[in-house]
């Protein structure tokens, strides 16, 4: 009896277990979704690490931008492409059926006619005394107060590059316009490509910088500035700004003859005798001033009823943190402008 029914309990074990094979085989293997499928570990692996950074950033307003409309580009585009002047020469690549018949010697001389001989180039030095391209000679310009007009491109990036100039110029008083491709109009009428332009207060009458300057004199009267800016409230007066100050030459003293001699006998000290001292110190006498507080009836300091003047305090702002992250399309953005160029 024991063993018949040791043999039916086996009998019923193999049975359920032939039941749970053929219940694995005949169910369909699960699927993730979309959403299971981000939130599993290996999705987690293969994502990239999202850097963020805690930075500090000024509670003022500091994102003023010059930007004109679409019409005033155009205007000012216009009057830059025919008043600005030639400043470098562009390179022509000269073709080698020309170039191979003549002498290595000559070939320099040969470029510059062919290149003249292209584009009709014409190089104006006098022209271009009274401008300034590039972010550190425009920076040197406001510095100096010599600066008379601002221009920067709007396409630039990042705009930290140039947003100094924009503060310098709001606290100089000085007109500073964000124009439309400014780097490749500079580029092909003045032969170098740059994201910032002056020019200068002292410039000749008969220069044609006057139009240009005369023209973004008018338009950055449609810019105005915010009330929260941090130079707006110490932005130096106009007439300061228009009359900077001359740089005054120091006279050259003339030079006094010095008696060596004299100078050792004053300073240098020598014993006329063995029983005699040089130096004699003077009896120091110290003033020691004390001041007694002033006691009222009762024993105790006494406090003044005078009112206290107030004085006006200086307001501080404290500084604001910024979590900055970086950018997805940096990458793409490089690609794109190395295949474009």
């Amino acid at each position: 009896m024991k063993e018949s029914g040791w043999v039916g309990h086996r009998a019923r074990d193999l049975s359920i277990f032939w039941i749970l094979i053929w219940n694995s085989k005949s169910m369909d293997t699960p699927v993730l979704n979309k959403k299971q499928q981000k939130a599993s570990l290996s999705a987690k692996k293969n994502r990239p690490k999202e850097t963020i950074k805690n930075v500090l950033a000024t509670p003022f307003n500091n994102n003023f931008w010059p930007e004109i409309s679409q019409h005033d580009n155009k205007v000012l585009h216009k009057v830059l492409m025919a008043n600005l002047p030639q400043i470098k020469e562009v390179k022509v690549n000269v073709p080698w059926n020309e170039l191979k018949d003549i002498p290595k010697s000559d070939r320099k001389e040969f470029r510059a006619h062919y290149s003249k001989k292209m584009t009709g180039q014409h190089i104006d030095k006098e022209g271009s005394t009274g401008l300034s391209l590039g972010v550190n000679n425009v920076t040197k310009q406001l510095e100096n107060n010599s600066a008379s007009s601002v221009l920067i491109t709007s396409d630039v990036l990042p705009r930290i590059m140039v947003q100094h100039l924009v503060d310098m110029a709001v606290l100089k008083n000085i007109p500073i316009l964000a124009v439309d491709n400014l780097r490749s109009l500079l580029k092909t009428q003045c032969g170098i490509g740059s994201v910032a332009l002056a020019i200068h207060r002292e410039i000749p009458t008969e220069s044609k910088l006057n139009l240009i300057k005369d023209l973004v004199h008018t338009l950055f009267t449609t810019c105005s500035v915010p009330v929260n800016h941090i130079n707006y409230k110490r932005s130096i007066d106009n007439h300061v700004a228009a009359h900077p100050q001359p740089n005054i030459t120091k006279q050259k003293e003339p030079k006094i003859p010095v008696d060596e001699n004299a100078i050792r006998q004053l300073v240098h000290l020598k014993r006329q005798n063995q029983h005699s001292r040089t130096f004699k110190p003077e009896l120091s006498t110290i003033d020691k001033k004390v001041t007694k507080l002033q006691v009222d009836e009762t024993g105790f300091l006494a406090f003044s009823d005078d009112p206290v003047e107030e004085k006006p305090l200086k307001h501080y702002k404290s500084l604001i943190v910024k979590r900055l992250r970086g950018d997805k399309n940096r990458n793409k953005r490089k690609m794109k402008s190395l295949k474009d160029g």
